[in-house]
Formats: C-alpha cells, structure tokens, sequence
C-alpha cells in the first residue's frame, strides 16, 4: 500500500491515506511521503462511525479512485461509497486467502462488500481463482496484481557458491501455518544424507506454546547448533543479504511477500507448492517448490538447491532479480492501478 501511495503521488495525484486504528506509519514516512494522512480511531471492534466519517472524506475531496485493501476495510469503503453516492471507481483489495479451502460465514458476509466495487484486485492469481469460483457474481470485476517490492532497498548480491556450511534464511510469524516443524524435521533429513545447512529463520512469536513445541524438536534432534531464532526487526533487508537460499514452507499462501523480498535478494527458493508458487518459481528457474506436508519433499527441494554447480548458483540469482525487476516492480504495479482508473 505505501508503495502504491509513493507511486502515485510520483505520478502527479493527490493522495489522501486514511487509517481507523493506531498505526505506525512513522515506519514507511518514506514511501508516504507527499500524501494527506488522515486517522479515523475505531472505537471497537465493528465500528459504523468509521463508515460515516469515511463518507465525509469522500465527499469532501471528490476523489476519483477509492482503494481499498483487506476485507474489513473494504467493508467499511463500500458503505462509506454508497453512503456519498461516490461515483468514481472503487476498487477492492482481495488479501485474504481461504486455508479450509471455502470462506467461513463470516467471510462470505464480509465479502458482501464486492457486489459494490468497481474492480476486485486479488495480490495472487490462486486467490482470484478462489473468489471467482466462491462467488460467481463478480467474476467480471477480478483482476490479479501482484504486490510489489522495493528494489532499491532489497539490493541484488552475487554470492559465491559456500564451500562450507550454508545458511538457509526463513522469514515469517511463528505459529503452525508456516510449518517450521515441517522444515525442522526436513533439515534433520538432510543431515541423515550429509548435507550440513544452518537455518536462520526470522519472525514474531505469536503462538508461544507452537514456538516452544519447535524449540524442544530442535533440542530432541540435536539440532540447536543448526538453527538461530532472529526476532522481528525493522532491517530484514540484512538478512537476506548473509543467506545464500530461502526457504519458505508455509502451508498457505498467496503471494508471500517474504518470497518476492528474496527474489529481489537474488536468493534462489525452496517454497512450498501454494498460491502462486509454480508462477513465482518459473519452472525451477528462481527455485524449487516442495509440498509443505512432506519434509522429505522439503529436503528434496532444498538438497536440489545445494547440489547446483556455481554457474548455475549464479544463474538463478541473476533470474531470481530479473524477475523481480520485471513483474515486482513498483512501476509496473502502479501502472496497473492507473489502467484501472481509467477503464470503466
């Protein structure tokens, strides 16, 4: 979303960005730079006034895009556009993908707010698929555009081929759905056929008890020595530049950000087959995919990674960049949000 506002305001728009909770947008002043902030405080958990002083601003300013991202939010513009009869085109952001497969009650009801939108913008092309087919009446309003990715700040390295142990970097919170048992006992495997890497793997804890269960894994497999927790920082960009692979064995995704940040990285992947996996990889080009509730799979997919020659290191790093280069760049998503103003 910041990186969209910058593109914008870049490109000659007035941008206003408005938020209902306390947010810490001190953390991308860079990218929000030139744009009107304006903070709505929720007053609870559903709060309708949010709706009402959201349809004050949009009658104030007359825009002629309203954008929105994830489904509360959406909600909250589609009731705020209906309520000042905004004539200009709304376009919905689709973030959230279905892990059971079909959209809870709750999210079907929240997914009421879609009959209103202009355009449905899905960040993945599995997610554009999942809404097409759980609600049929919008499928004219779809279209996929993939997040974008800092480029300058994710900067390409050309590492070396490491002779010795090599580090493998894993981005996400900690809780079941990314599966880090699934890449512990993956890394065990790998140690049973001689191929030493260390894990770094750098995330929030939010289920303590989930984190807890892993670290008495690592303990029982004696693996402690091969794995190095790092808290949730600010300067992730450092890490990616110390890891020669990334590795990301979540059980669902759409289009992990974690991912395209490696690609920037130059880092060849191992992810799991989910969401726009197969995409992002182009056919083992940036990578390998892997399916997530196999740690054998797992291993397969990173041990493929280890065993390539350095010319071919290197050629997956200088693909992995390109590719960001050419489909995560800020231009080319900005560009595909302008088109949407402009086609009604």
């Amino acid at each position: 979303m910041s990186l969209l506002c910058q593109g914008l305001v870049q490109r000659g728009y007035e941008v206003a960005l408005v938020t209902y909770y306390p947010s810490d947008l001190s953390r991308h002043s860079e990218y929000i730079s030139g744009a009107r902030l304006v903070e709505l405080r929720k007053r609870g958990r559903w709060d309708p006034s949010v709706a009402i002083r959201l349809a004050q601003i949009i009658t104030q300013l007359n825009p002629i895009a309203l954008i929105s991202f994830l489904a509360t939010p959406n909600f909250y513009a589609a009731i705020a556009s209906t309520i000042s009869q905004f004539r200009g085109t709304l376009v919905l952001g689709e973030r959230t993908s279905f892990p059971k497969g079909a959209p809870t009650r709750l999210q079907s009801l929240q997914r009421l707010a879609l009959r209103r939108a202009t355009w449905i913008v899905t960040n993945s092309y599995a997610q554009q698929t999942a809404i097409r087919n759980h609600f049929p009446a919008v499928d004219g309003k779809l279209r996929t555009v993939w997040n974008c990715v800092d480029l300058a700040r994710f900067r390409f390295i050309l590492r070396p081929k490491s002779p010795s142990t090599t580090t493998l970097l894993s981005v996400g919170r900690i809780v079941p759905d990314k599966n880090v048992h699934g890449l512990i006992a993956a890394i065990d495997f790998l140690r049973t056929q001689q191929q030493h890497v260390h894990v770094v793997w750098a995330g929030k804890v939010y289920d303590h008890e989930y984190f807890r269960r892993c670290q008495e894994s690592l303990k029982s497999l004696s693996l402690q020595e091969r794995w190095t927790w790092l808290p949730e920082t600010s300067q992730i960009e450092e890490a990616y530049t110390t890891a020669q692979f990334f590795v990301h064995p979540s059980f669902h995704e759409g289009l992990p950000n974690v991912v395209t940040e490696a690609l920037a990285s130059g880092l060849p992947c191992a992810i799991s087959n989910v969401g726009d996996a197969a995409r992002l990889m182009q056919q083992g080009q940036n990578g390998r995919v892997f399916e997530p509730s196999e740690p054998t799979d797992i291993a397969h997919a990173i041990s493929s990674l280890l065993q390539l020659e350095a010319k071919d290191y290197a050629a997956i790093q200088r693909s992995a960049r390109l590719f960001s280069e050419t489909h995560l760049n800020p231009d080319t998503m900005v560009s595909a949000y302008e088109e949407l103003f402009a086609v009604r």
